[in-house]
Formats: C-alpha cells, sequence, structure tokens
C-alpha cells in the first residue's frame, strides 16, 4: 500500500495508521505493519493505546 494520502492531515491521523498496520500485518506484510504501529505510537497522546499499538508491534516479531 502506498503511503501517499490525499491531504497530508492524514499522516498525523493515528487512527488511519493504527488502522492500515492492522490490515499490513493480515496481508502478511510485516515489516509494512511495524512501519505503521511506529507512526500510530509515535501519534497518540494515550498511555493505554500506546500499550496496545506497542504490544501488537511487538507480536509481530
Amino acid at each position: 500500500m502506498s503511503r501517499r494520502w490525499v491531504d497530508d492531515r492524514l499522516d498525523r491521523y493515528q487512527p488511519l495508521h493504527a488502522t492500515r498496520a492492522e490490515l499490513l500485518a493480515r496481508a502478511g506484510d510485516r515489516e509494512g505493519a511495524a512501519n505503521s504501529y511506529r507512526r500510530a505510537i509515535e501519534l497518540t497522546d494515550n498511555a493505554a493505546e500506546r500499550e496496545a499499538l506497542e504490544a501488537r508491534a511487538a507480536s509481530l516479531t
């Protein structure tokens, strides 16, 4: 999947990256999923959400 967004604001939209990561993981693209999880983690201010995303990212390895 390309990371070219129609609107640059989407790059700052955390749910997009979390969803993209999940879809890439399901499709077998572990590297792409890990990159998207990292971006989602960078963008969240919620500690519980960060912990859940970090756990999902760790499960890729």
